[in-house]
């Protein structure tokens, strides 16, 4: 992914919220948003520019 780029995930894994958050603070990424629908998690991400 180039720098700027929003990447979708969806898992079903309700450990993922905590493991996302985590992610994004130790790489840099932005996590922009998460949601939960039916037990289906949505996470944006966001790579960073640098």
């Amino acid at each position: 992914m180039a720098a700027g780029q929003v990447l979708r995930v969806l898992a079903t894994d309700a450990g993922s919220v905590r493991d996302f958050q985590a992610y994004a603070q130790l790489s840099g990424q932005e996590l922009l948003a998460f949601a939960e629908l039916d037990a289906v998690y949505c996470y944006l991400l966001k790579k960073s520019v640098a």
